[in-house]
């Protein structure tokens, strides 16, 4: 792997090469004020709110999206493929922070754990 960087010390270009093949360069692009990711290739990363992140390819036929609560916990993680649902991730949390139950949808299938916590943190099975 070579990395090159821009002026800022920010990676913008990874090569790669296995076994003497070289694979499509990963190529980044950053917001000029801001600094922060936009571009991987054709995947772009983007804040459409303060608690909010995408990333879309530009096809449009994949996204992600991350939803944060107002600790900045992450609250939700949702995979698309053509308007389709093949990963979502729903979190909920106790008074100390911890995750209390979780909502799993994998593809058409879903399960709902509900943690709970020793007086010392740990979790109980």
């Amino acid at each position: 792997m070579k990395y090159q960087y821009d002026g800022n010390a920010r990676v913008n270009n990874i090569d790669i090469s296995v076994d003497s093949k070289d694979l499509t360069p990963i190529k980044m692009k950053y917001n000029q004020n801001l600094g922060t990711l936009e571009n991987i290739n054709d995947l772009r990363i983007y804040k459409n709110m303060f608690n909010r992140s995408v990333i879309q390819d530009q096809s449009k036929e994949y996204f992600t999206i991350t939803e944060y609560d107002q600790h900045a916990r992450i609250k939700s993680i949702i995979i698309n493929i053509k308007s389709f649902d093949i990963y979502r991730l729903e979190l909920e949390y106790d008074s100390r922070s911890r995750i209390s139950q979780q909502k799993l949808l994998v593809g058409r299938n879903s399960f709902v754990d509900r943690m709970s916590y020793s007086a010392d943190g740990h979790i109980l099975e």
